[in-house]
């Protein structure tokens, strides 16, 4: 039973990786292709060609959508860096403790991490209800209105996800640690393996 319910906390946490790495790939790739569309027609109307002008002109809009893109990427990069244990992380007091302490204390954070977190959600998602009410148009597509606090759900979703990723790993922590079964821990970022004596 223990054993499917790992495998099914496994399987949900591979999907929400693919649906994090999936918009973040679309996301770059949205940013890097309409930023390098604006250049090349603020640059063709500029040696003469009108059309790229009349182009440019109306597509105001794309750099306040540039900008909001840049939040999306940057949670879904946080949530990224959530996942790999690579976020900001202040550990010195916990390498002093046996490595199954450690894990626990590791776990009693993440777990701490997904409150704050959530915290910050629910605030997110006030800020949105206010924003409603007064918040003007971030750009129009056409007919299309997109206002300002359309945006704002990226915020509350980036602090949502990551909350997630911290109630997952805490969870598995927790686990391993309450079962003995902690596992090693990784090398950090850019570390060098030490050469083993022949």
């Amino acid at each position: 039973m223990a054993g499917e319910r790992k495998s099914l906390l496994k399987r949900i946490e591979w999907l929400l990786f693919k649906l994090e790495e999936g918009l973040l790939l679309l996301a770059l790739g949205v940013l890097v292709g309409l930023s390098f569309f604006q250049v090349l027609l603020f640059n063709l109307s500029q040696v003469g060609f009108t059309w790229a002008g009349d182009w440019s002109l109306s597509m105001v809009w794309g750099d306040r959508f540039l900008r909001h893109l840049v939040i999306v990427i940057a949670f879904l990069g946080a949530t990224l860096a959530t996942r790999e244990g690579r976020h900001l992380n202040i550990d010195a007091m916990t390498r002093l403790f046996p490595a199954r302490v450690k894990v626990i204390i590791k776990a009693v954070i993440d777990l701490i991490s997904s409150v704050v977190c959530l915290l910050l959600a629910k605030a997110t998602w006030d800020m949105i209800a206010i924003l409603r009410d007064s918040s003007g148009e971030a750009f129009k597509l056409g007919s299309f209105v997109v206002a300002d606090w359309v945006f704002c759900y990226a915020i509350f979703s980036g602090f949502t996800l990551i909350a997630v990723r911290f109630v997952i790993r805490g969870g598995q922590d927790f686990w391993g640690g309450w079962t003995g079964n902690v596992e090693p821990e990784p090398p950090p970022v850019g570390a060098v393996a030490p050469v083993q004596p022949q």
